[in-house]
């Protein structure tokens, strides 16, 4: 099953976190956090449970589901 990578971009956007934030959150540049958001590669494992993690939510909500709401 594919990721819905669209869901990082929302809930960067809808939380207020730069890309810079959640980059260094995750260890990672921004270059690479971007390329998460836009698809071109998904993050591990690790990387995928910070995320959540950040938005209190789970893996599976976070990148799997069609439309992921922020509360």
């Amino acid at each position: 099953m594919p990721i819905n990578h669209k869901n990082l971009a929302r809930a960067r956007e809808k939380s207020g976190n730069t890309k810079t934030y959640l980059a260094k959150k995750c260890g990672v540049t921004i270059t690479t956090y971007s390329k998460w958001e836009d698809g071109e590669t998904v993050p591990g494992v690790d990387k995928a449970k910070i995320l959540a993690d950040i938005y209190e939510t789970t893996v599976d909500v976070l990148f799997f589901s069609r439309v992921f709401r922020l509360i």
